[in-house]
Parts: C-alpha cells; structure tokens; sequence
C-alpha cells in the first residue's frame, strides 16, 4: 500500500498513536501517554546505521531516511528504509541488506511495532554476519527491544553477546552504552548495587568524543539509580541534563521525555513550581512535534502541581511566577484544544 505521500509503507508502518485523531477523553489518553514516554526512554540510542557506500540511488534513499528520522518523523523514515532495504536486495548487496534491515527496524521499534522491528532485526544480523560486519548495533538494538518487552534475562544477554565481540568489531561507544543498557535492566530489578557498578563502567567509557545522544543516556540512567535511592533531587537535576543533551543533538521527541521525567522527580522531591514548569516545557514540545494527545495529559500534570505550589504561597515574586505559569498553562491547553478540534472536522 501507498501513504500520503506515496512511499511505499507495507502494513508494518503503523500510523503514531497520539495523531491528533485519536479521543481527547478517559483514561486511553494517560495509558497512551505514559507509554510514549516509556518507549522512546528505552530505545535510547537506538537509530538508523551509518550512510552507506556505492549505489547512488541507495544512497539516495539512505539520506532522505535519516534526515526524516532526525527530523522526528520514524514513519516516513521506516517508509523510505523499507524502499532502501528493496533496492539492497534487488542488487544482492548484504551489507546494504544488513544495514538497510537494521535502520529500519530501528524506525519501527521507535514506532513501537517491536514484533515487526524483530523480523528486519533478524534479517539484519544473519546478513552483517554473512559479509564480516560488525553486528554491535543490532545487538544493541535487540537488547532495548528485549527490554521493553520485560525480557530483562534476554536484554542482558545481548549485551554479553556485544561485549563479547572482538576489539576490531567493537567501538568504545558500543561498549559504552552495552553498560548503560545493563545498568537500566539492574534498575528494573531493584539491583542498585549492580546498577552503579554498570554505571560506573560506562562512565570510564564516555567522554566528549562520544556522540551527546549517548551522554544523554547516561545522565538519564543516572536519575533512575538516583531514584531508586530516593535522591528526586538529584535525579530531577539528573533528568534536566539530559533533556539538555537531548536538545543539542536535537532528539526533541526525547527530549520531551526527559523534561516529562524531571517533572515527576522534581514533584517527588516537593519542588511543586518547577515540576509543573518541567510538565508544561514537555507538553509544549510535544504539541510542537504534533503529539496533541500526549501534551494535554502533560498540561493536566502540571496544571495540578501549579495549583498545589500555589497553596500557602505568600505574596511577592515566587507566588507571581507561579501565577504567570499557570496562565500559561491554560492558554496552552485552549491553544491545543483548538488544534486537535479542528483535526476532528
């Protein structure tokens, strides 16, 4: 079948669930919410392969994939990689049909078809394996995907298969974010003490010749042990660096995952006004992206911690921030509400 802008796009490109089509009312609308967050936090790093070598129209087809895919749009990105991935086998290019494969089930595990994402992932590593390349991102990338699934033994033991690799197939990134992975999987578990063990390995990894996007992850992974320790503070200051990072490498969907996770720690920790500043900076970035949906259930998050910051305030600048804010929390709202209303004409 055929999408709006004519892209081949089989049935594995599901259309985002938060499209603006989708009902403003109930609790769906939380569910829906809360597991955007959730999937795009997991998936980290995850992202399309390198610009491939040789055949022009791969080429092609490769940038217009990942300039969608940076510019926030996996659908079209998966549409495009899927046309990269025919045109590879058609020329019985293995590498290209490895890494083709690969990019597009990065695509689709962003867009959380993680059954479909698996097939193409499968295809990925049979084909890297065939012609020598390295097959550390695949792993990686089977690991997020194991983990967002709760298969917590499954991811784990990806990430032994990546560290496993010889140095030659190996970069320091990979076997940065390996850690950082694993030190996710023993937050999961209530493991602190292997969570900082991970994490303290990955930190003697990075360094500022490694991508922002990783050092994203690693801030964030930093606020999950710090929240399991009950430190929100430290881990809503934690969350703010790495939507900051998120924000130069420009991952703005991330990003607004990030700022979403400051909130609540900021909340936790009792800083009422900045959570609900946090909430309100998440939900105007996702509305900005079109994620209507999502952005109003982020508004009613911080709607509630402005008007709990507000109780007890005495008069002068701290209670007319907190004012100011709440204004701005409505006009947004209003402003969202049109949008989606029109949407639905």
């Amino acid at each position: 079948m055929k999408n709006e802008r004519g892209d081949l796009s089989g049935a594995w490109v599901r259309h985002p669930v938060d499209s603006g089509k989708r009902s403003r009312h109930g609790g769906g609308a939380v569910v829906v919410a809360a597991a955007l967050i959730v999937t795009v936090w997991l998936l980290g790093c995850a992202g399309p392969a390198p610009r491939p070598q040789g055949d022009p129209e791969l080429l092609r087809l490769n940038d217009a994939a990942r300039s969608v895919f940076d510019d926030g749009h996996p659908q079209r990105s998966a549409a495009l990689y899927y046309r990269a991935l025919q045109r590879a086998r058609l020329m019985d290019d293995r590498a290209a049909i490895g890494e083709s494969a690969y990019s597009l089930a990065a695509c689709l595990a962003r867009l959380d078809d993680l059954e479909q994402a698996t097939s193409f992932l499968e295809e990925a590593l049979a084909e890297l394996a065939a012609c020598g390349r390295s097959s550390a991102d695949a792993h990686l990338l089977q690991a997020r995907i194991a983990r967002r699934e709760a298969r917590l033994d499954d991811a784990a033991a990806c990430c032994r298969e990546v560290l496993a690799l010889s140095e030659d197939d190996l970069t320091v990134a990979a076997k940065a974010e390996a850690h950082l992975i694993e030190a996710g999987l023993a937050c999961e578990r209530g493991d602190i003490d292997g969570a900082r063990r991970e994490f303290t390995t990955a930190q003697r990894l990075l360094s500022d010749a490694i991508n922002v996007h990783l050092q994203a992850e690693a801030a964030g992974v930093e606020g999950d042990i710090a929240l399991l320790e009950g430190r929100y503070g430290t881990a809503a200051a934690a969350f703010d660096r790495a939507a900051a990072k998120l924000r130069e490498a420009e991952r703005f969907e991330e990003m607004a995952g990030a700022l979403a996770r400051a909130g609540r720690a900021f909340e936790s920790a009792g800083a009422l006004h900045t959570a609900a500043d946090r909430f309100y900076r998440a939900a105007r970035a996702d509305f900005a992206r079109g994620a209507g949906t999502a952005a109003l259930v982020l508004l009613e998050d911080a709607a509630i911690a402005v008007g709990q910051a507000s109780v007890g305030e005495a008069q002068g600048s701290e209670a007319d921030h907190t004012r100011v804010l709440a204004q701005r929390i409505v006009a947004l709202r209003a402003e969202i509400e049109r949008s989606l209303h029109e949407k639905d004409r």
